[in-house]
C-alpha cells in the first residue's frame, strides 16, 4: 500500500533532521523536502514508524503518516512537476 510520510523537525538539530531523511530515503522516494512516498506493506510500514519514533524528539518534532488506498490515489489532484510514483511502473535499485 502506498504511504505518505511528512515530518517537521526542529531545525536547531540538523543531525536529527538528516537522520529522519535518511530513514525515509531507505524506505521510499522523496516527493518534497519533508515529504516521502513509501510503498510498504503493514509490517514494513510499522518498522518505518518505529525507526522514526525512536529518532524524533517527541516534544519538538512531528511526523504525520497516511496510508493511501487505490481509490484515494485515483482521487488525488496534483499540480507541478511532482507526482505520485506508481511503484508498479518503476524499478527500485
Amino acid at each position: 500500500m502506498l504511504r505518505l510520510i511528512c515530518y517537521d523537525i526542529k531545525v536547531d538539530k540538523p543531525k536529527r533532521l538528516r537522520q529522519i531523511a535518511s530513514i525515509c530515503e531507505r524506505y521510499g522516494i522523496r516527493l518534497q523536502k519533508s515529504c516521502f512516498q513509501v510503498d510498504a506493506d503493514d509490517e514494513r510500514f510499522k518498522n518505518l514508524l518505529k525507526e522514526l519514533r525512536i529518532t524524533i524528539d517527541p516534544k519538538k518534532d512531528s511526523i504525520v503518516a497516511y496510508s493511501i488506498c487505490e481509490d484515494c490515489i485515483k482521487l488525488s489532484r496534483l499540480s507541478g512537476p511532482e507526482k505520485f510514483i506508481n511503484p508498479d511502473e518503476v524499478i527500485f535499485l
